[in-house]
C-alpha cells in the first residue's frame, strides 16, 4: 500500500502520520502470539525494568522469530517507508517495547535518533520509524506521546536524558 498525497502531506507538516486500523484484527492477533516467548526469552536483547523481573524492550527479534522476520520484509510496511524516503530501506532495529499500564518506569520524551548519531554513529537522520500498536493506546496504559513539528528542530539534546538511557539499558543491545 502506498501512502496518499494527503498522509505524506501530514507526515512532512507533523513529523509523523497516524494510520489507523491499518493491519487487521486477525494480523494484529498473529503479532501477540508471539510475545509470550519473545519476552520470556533469556537474553542480552531483553532489557527488564529496574525491579528485575518486568520485560521493558526485546531487541532484535526479527532475527529469531519468523512472523517479525516477515513483517519486516511486508510491502505494507516497506512501499511507505520507500515513499518517504525515496530510496530502498533496510532494517536498523527492531524493538517491541512493553509498557505496562500504570506501572513500568518512564520513557521520557526523546528523540531516537540522537542515541543511534552518538552511540552508533549513525550520520544522518535519513531514517523512517514505524511503530505498530498491539494494544489500545489510551491516556491510561502508557500511551506514545509525540510532539508535532519536533522533527524541524534537529537533534535536541536533554539534560540527563543520556545518563537515564544508559543505565536503563546499559545490557542492552541498543
Amino acid at each position: 500500500m502506498l501512502m496518499t498525497q494527503d498522509q505524506l502531506q501530514q507526515y512532512e507538516d507533523n513529523g509523523f502520520v497516524l494510520i489507523q486500523d491499518y493491519l487487521s484484527p486477525r494480523e494484529v492477533a498473529i503479532l501477540r502470539s508471539g510475545l509470550s516467548s519473545v519476552f520470556s526469552e533469556d537474553s542480552p536483547r531483553r532489557v527488564v525494568e529496574k525491579g528485575g523481573e518486568v520485560v521493558r524492550s526485546v531487541y532484535g527479534s526479527h532475527q529469531t522469530n519468523e512472523v517479525y522476520s516477515r513483517l519486516t520484509r511486508h510491502p505494507r510496511l516497506l512501499e511507505p517507508a520507500k515513499q518517504i524516503l525515496g530510496s530502498d530501506v533496510y532494517v536498523y532495529q527492531f524493538k517491541i517495547n512493553a509498557k505496562a499500564a500504570f506501572g513500568g518506569d518512564l520513557w521520557d520524551w526523546h528523540q531516537d535518533y540522537i542515541f543511534w548519531n552518538k552511540e552508533d554513529g549513525m550520520p544522518s537522520s535519513r531514517v523512517v520509524s514505524l511503530s505498530i500498536f498491539l494494544d489500545e493506546v489510551n491516556e491510561f496504559n502508557g500511551p506514545l506521546l509525540v510532539i508535532p513539528k519536533s522533527h524541524r528542530e534537529g537533534m535536541v539534546e536533554l539534560p540527563g536524558a543520556r545518563g537515564a538511557r544508559e543505565e536503563t539499558y546499559k545490557n542492552s543491545p541498543a
